[in-house]
């Protein structure tokens, strides 16, 4: 019952009110934008069909006005329909859905993989000139821009050594061999500055770990290292790694914008960025309200699964 109650409480405390303000911010935000989709269109229209649209869309009503009833469809599944192309949001974002989750997972298995074991060998290398190496390239690899790093592996492993396509998207699904070489490249933009950040923070909690008395007696006890390594220090190291991998997931699936644009992937990245220059309210909203709930359930998911490894969480 003590679990069910924290999870109760996340969802009053955080999820939701947060939703709400997000949606408000966003519906609020975009129209302070001069200008809208009618306008952008207005040499194609006269101005009796400017009002006609502005009146089928509810671009006429007053801000509040047009928020509650966006509100009250959204809440009845039903994100609106896009004014530039005249289908359905929910059409247009399922049509991009699955390549920027395939983008996203590849790009965290490959921060995990070399974040992780990067992180765990700084810290029990500890000022040697591994350590140091190491940590010269974590902080390279936190620095680089996304868009830097994207055009030189383009330059690398699809010009100079054309071993890799430069752009483009096969789905995995599909094609697991194509679509795995088409999302080698983007993937590892993303997971490269994921392991960045992921190695830093694990070899910062692995030192302070490590330095805990538990460690030194089983030291003393004579413990195989592998075992005070793994089993003691990592599995008490747990919690910050864990939850900075959820919020890292999160940020890839949502944030993978520049990558979509540089290797000319479709995702909903690059649909967000399209619908702002066209002043496609509703798949603005949608596409945001969308990253709004990644990160809110992302960072609730980190939240319970902290409170199962540790009831002190959770406040039992």
């Amino acid at each position: 019952m003590g679990f069910l109650s924290y999870l109760l409480r996340r969802l009053l405390i955080h999820f939701l009110p947060v939703l709400v303000l997000m949606s408000m911010l966003v519906f609020g935000v975009i129209r302070l934008v001069p200008g809208d989709a009618v306008d952008l269109l207005a040499a194609r229209m006269t101005e009796d069909q400017r009002q006609i649209t502005r009146e089928v869309y509810g671009l006429d009503q007053p801000i509040p006005v047009q928020y509650v009833k966006w509100l009250g469809q959204v809440l009845q599944g039903n994100l609106g329909t896009s004014l530039r192309s005249g289908k359905p949001v929910t059409e247009e974002i399922a049509a991009v859905m699955a390549p920027t989750l395939e983008l996203g997972l590849m790009g965290a298995m490959i921060g995990i993989l070399l974040g992780v074991p990067i992180g765990i060998v700084s810290a029990v290398r500890l000022d040697s000139a591994l350590d140091r190496s190491l940590r010269v390239g974590i902080y390279i690899s936190i620095s680089l821009p996304e868009f830097w790093l994207g055009t030189l592996l383009i330059i690398a492993f699809s010009i100079v050594f054309p071993v890799l396509p430069a752009g483009g998207y096969v789905s995995i699904a599909a094609d697991p061999v194509e679509g795995l070489r088409h999302a080698l490249l983007p993937a590892t933009v993303l997971g490269v500055i994921m392991a960045g950040f992921l190695s830093r923070l694990v070899r910062s909690t692995m030192l302070e770990v490590l330095r805990q008395d538990y460690i030194v007696v089983s030291r003393a006890k004579g413990l195989p290292k592998r075992v005070i390594l793994f089993r003691h220090a990592l599995m008490n190291a747990a919690g910050p790694i864990v939850t900075l991998i959820g919020l890292q997931l999160a940020f890839l699936i949502s944030g993978a914008i520049v990558v979509e644009e540089v290797f000319v992937r479709p995702g909903l990245g690059r649909l967000l960025v399209r619908a702002i220059f066209q002043r496609d309210y509703a798949v603005v909203q949608s596409i945001t309200l969308l990253f709004t709930v990644v990160f809110i359930m992302a960072n609730m998911g980190v939240d319970v699964l902290r409170g199962l490894i540790d009831p002190r969480v959770r406040g039992d």
